[in-house]
């Protein structure tokens, strides 16, 4: 059965875009699948072990937080409150017990992940690779995300200018890196 892991990789509590601090577990409890069909996990920063064991290529582990375009690192806060470098996230990943044998789909679930030279799901997904982890899939995404609307998890592209008619489902702005 797939599982959907959505992790918290920083110390510090959610900020969203106007700097106001909020529940770190009620915003990732929006990330949820439709019907709740799928089992969520919420993994947090200090959840040692959480991730033990092989993640199958089933297993999708979303990684969440404000980032932008060609940004070395994600963070909790849209101004850079604690910034999480790709060489940290492995760090904090193998910690948390994500072993080198899982194959698991990562997707870096923050703005323009996948955009810029390297975005940061690239830089991840360097970093990965460099530590033996071969079997990984990492996915960065080419718009602002947020998992709010209508149940599904939207992006909206770099041409968004208050028109929601642009905006779409985040899997048809998701590159593979």
């Amino acid at each position: 059965m797939r599982k959907n892991y959505i992790l918290w990789p920083y110390k510090l509590p959610y900020q969203n875009s106007c700097g106001e601090q909020s529940s770190t577990k009620e915003y990732l409890r929006s990330f949820r699948s439709l019907n709740n069909s799928v089992e969520m996990q919420y993994v947090y920063y200090g959840d040692y072990l959480k991730l033990s064991g092989c993640l199958s290529s089933d297993d999708y582990l979303y990684v969440v937080g404000h980032g932008g375009i060609g940004h070395p690192y994600i963070s909790n806060a849209p101004d850079g409150g604690e910034n999480v470098s790709a060489p940290e996230l492995c760090i904090r990943l193998r910690a948390l017990g994500l072993l080198m044998c899982s194959s698991c789909k990562i997707k870096v679930f923050t703005c323009y992940s996948g955009l810029g030279e390297p975005g940061f799901a690239m830089s991840l997904a360097d970093e990965l690779r460099s530590r033996g982890y071969s079997a990984v899939s990492v996915y960065g995404y080419g718009g602002a995300v947020t998992p709010y609307i209508n149940e599904h998890k939207r992006c909206f592209p770099l041409a968004f200018q208050k028109n929601f008619s642009l905006v779409c489902r985040a899997s048809q702005l998701r590159s593979s890196m």
